[in-house]
């Protein structure tokens, strides 16, 4: 590909977004881990997009004429009818989370990115990247905080006692004890996708790194799921560990194009991953 241009600019700041289609992605990559200037342009867009993301937004007041107000109150009349419409759905999805919660729906265990107020599930484990066999600063690299679980807080949900059980002891950080739980939750139970990401997520943290790709990859594989995007996230931490640098940049992209709870520290590893490939 051409390293100069409007081709080539585009082609970076898709790729920093995570919007190109994986053969034009692949290709990008295949050259920019081959071409110094390719390299120094995505890193100096890097910088140049977190400069501005940290600058506070200014605005300015505009003049408006007379011919503009009837636009403008046509624009504010709109903007009304559609908080309107906004709240009568949030209303109506109200009502519909409290009847199912009379019904005693089980709901979704929803995994959330680790922050830095998380409990115990919210931190690493000791010697979890002492697991890795990879190339040691991809290694380093690896994100093996768990995975923050959020357990339903609908009035009446029902969930299986023995998850329940279980992830009381992830939350406490203790994967040795949530590991059996988890993995003995049947085939078919509302919270077995659930079960098989944790499992996955406290296998992967104790350097269990075949058993953690066996379960991970069955939730990716699963497709749309409350677990889903969190998934890819810890796919591409094990990748990172197996030194698979390429792969786990595909999967930190798939989770980006998802815009969900992991996409900005999706983007911040991968920003980590390609500095570290350009120092090679």
């Amino acid at each position: 590909m051409k390293c100069k241009g409007d081709t080539a600019e585009r082609l970076a700041e898709s790729y920093l977004q995570g919007t190109l289609p994986d053969p034009e992605r692949e290709q990008f990559e295949d050259h920019y881990f081959g071409c110094e200037a390719c390299q120094s342009f995505v890193l100096a867009l890097q910088a140049a997009q977190t400069e501005l993301a940290s600058r506070p937004r200014v605005t300015r007041p505009v003049p408006v004429r007379g011919g503009e107000r009837r636009w403008l109150w046509s624009a504010a009349a709109a903007a009304m009818i559609l908080g309107c419409a906004l709240l009568a759905l949030y209303q109506v999805t109200e009502r519909l989370e409290k009847s199912q919660a009379r019904l005693g729906k089980p709901q979704p265990a929803v995994a959330t990115a680790p922050s830095s107020g998380a409990p115990a599930a919210g931190a690493p484990l000791p010697n979890a990247k002492k697991a890795g066999a990879g190339s040691k600063q991809f290694v380093e690299l690896a994100d093996l905080r768990l995975p923050v679980y959020a357990p339903p807080n609908v009035r009446g949900a029902t969930m299986d006692t023995e998850f329940a059980t279980a992830m009381q002891a992830y939350r406490r950080g203790d994967c040795k004890s949530a590991i059996p739980g988890l993995a003995g939750i049947a085939d078919g139970a509302p919270q077995k996708r659930a079960a098989q990401f944790y499992g996955g997520a406290c296998q992967l943290a104790g350097g269990d790194l075949v058993a953690a790709t066996d379960s991970l990859r069955e939730v990716v594989a699963a497709g749309d799921s409350p677990q889903y995007e969190a998934a890819l996230y810890e796919m591409a931490q094990l990748m990172l560990l197996h030194g698979n640098a390429a792969e786990a940049r595909k999967y930190l992209h798939r989770a980006i194009t998802l815009h969900g709870d992991f996409e900005s520290r999706a983007r911040a590893q991968l920003a980590k991953l390609l500095e570290a490939a350009g120092r090679e």
